[in-house]
C-alpha cells in the first residue's frame, strides 16, 4: 500500500498515485483509494441528479447517486469511473484504455477531491493560491481565467504555491487558512510559452492531454504548510486598456457571490451542508479582504500583474 498527503488528508492507496508526496506512518487514512477496481453496482440503481457542463478543455462531468447504500459516481465521456462512499472515505476508480493511471490522477486531483473536501465540510474554491511571507493570498476564477498561469508566473519570482485550481480553506475561528494541496501545476501549452519561451520546456502531465506539468519541487517553490488566508484576488476579464493589470475593490456582498460561483460541487450537496457553506463564505467575504484584479490581454504582461497584485497588498491589506 501507498501513503500520501494532499490538502491536509491522510491518503491510502492500492497503487502509486502521480504527484502526491509519499509519506511514512501508520496512522489511520482519511480516504482509502482503491485503483482499477469498481465495486459491484446495477446501472438500474442509480439516479441521475445532477450534471455540470463541460469546462474549457476538460470532459463532461456527471454525478449519480447509487441507491441503496448512497455511493455517488462521477462518469466522465472518455470513460474514467470514479465511485466514493457515503462520508467520502473510499473511492475506487477504473479507466478505458489508451488512459492511464496519469489520466485518472487529473481527474482525481481535482474535481474528485474537491468533492471529497465539500462532503468533509472544508469549502474548496476553483482557486490558486501562494504563499507571501507567512500568508496566502488566492486567486479565485473559472476555468481559463489564468489561475495556473499567475501562479506559475510567482513561481519564477521566487514564491512558494500551496494549490494549483483547487484550494481547500479552513475555518479557524479568528480567520481562515488554507491548505497545501500538491507540488505541480498545470498550464496550458500557450501559458508555458508565455512564461518559458518554448511549448518544450515542460512535459505533458500526461501523452493524452495537452496541458503541462509545472513540477514545483523541481523549482523549489512548493510551500508545505498551512496559512492564513490574507486576501482574496478575483481574476477578472483580460482587457487591452493601458491601464491594465490593475486592482478594483470588491464589496463583500460582490465577493461572497464570486465566492459561491467558484466552489465545487454543488449540484451534490444537501440543504443543511449548503447552508453551512454559505455561513462560511459569508464571514469570509467579510473578514478577508478581496479584491479585482483586471490582467492585460497580452501574455507579456503576466510579470507586471504579479507586481500589481503585490503593489495593492501591501498597500491595502494588513
Amino acid at each position: 500500500m501507498y501513503r500520501y498527503t494532499a490538502f491536509g488528508l491522510n491518503i491510502l492507496a492500492n497503487q502509486p498515485i502521480p504527484e502526491l508526496i509519499a509519506v511514512a506512518g501508520a496512522a489511520d487514512p482519511d480516504i482509502t483509494i482503491s485503483i482499477g477496481v469498481r465495486p459491484d453496482v446495477r446501472d438500474e440503481s442509480r439516479s441521475v441528479i445532477g450534471a455540470e457542463p463541460p469546462a474549457e478543455g476538460s470532459e463532461e462531468r456527471r454525478g449519480y447517486r447509487l441507491s441503496p447504500s448512497g455511493m455517488v459516481a462521477f462518469c466522465f465521456s472518455d470513460g474514467a469511473g470514479f465511485f466514493v462512499t457515503p462520508g467520502a472515505h473510499h473511492i475506487c476508480t477504473t479507466w478505458r484504455a489508451p488512459y492511464t493511471v496519469e489520466d485518472m490522477a487529473t481527474y482525481l486531483l481535482g474535481p474528485i477531491l474537491g468533492y471529497v473536501l465539500r462532503m468533509r465540510h472544508t469549502v474548496a474554491l476553483h482557486a490558486s493560491a501562494i504563499a507571501v511571507g507567512d500568508r496566502a493570498i488566492a486567486f479565485v476564477g473559472g476555468a481559463g481565467a489564468g489561475k495556473s498561469t499567475t501562479a506559475a508566473s510567482f513561481a519564477l519570482k521566487g514564491f512558494s504555491i500551496l494549490a494549483d485550481d483547487v484550494s481547500a480553506i479552513d475555518h479557524n475561528g479568528d480567520g481562515f487558512s488554507v491548505r497545501p494541496a500538491y507540488p505541480h501545476l498545470r498550464l496550458w501549452p500557450a501559458s508555458v510559452t508565455s512564461l518559458l519561451g518554448g511549448v518544450d520546456a515542460l512535459r505533458p502531465i500526461t501523452p493524452n492531454w495537452d496541458k503541462r506539468d509545472f513540477p514545483l519541487l523541481e523549482y523549489q517553490a512548493f510551500n508545505t504548510s498551512p496559512l492564513p488566508l490574507a486576501a482574496v484576488y478575483l481574476l477578472g476579464a483580460r482587457d487591452n486598456d493601458d491601464r491594465a493589470p490593475y486592482v478594483e475593490p470588491l464589496s463583500p456582498r460582490e465577493g461572497f457571490i464570486h465566492l459561491v460561483g467558484n466552489t465545487y460541487g454543488n449540484t451534490l450537496l444537501d440543504p443543511p451542508m449548503r447552508a453551512h457553506e454559505f455561513d462560511v463564505l459569508t464571514q469570509m467575504s467579510n473578514q478577508v479582504p478581496m479584491r479585482r484584479i483586471i490582467p492585460h490581454e497580452s501574455p507579456q504582461r503576466v510579470g507586471q500583474l504579479c507586481d500589481t497584485i503585490l503593489g495593492d497588498l501591501q498597500r491595502h491589506v494588513r
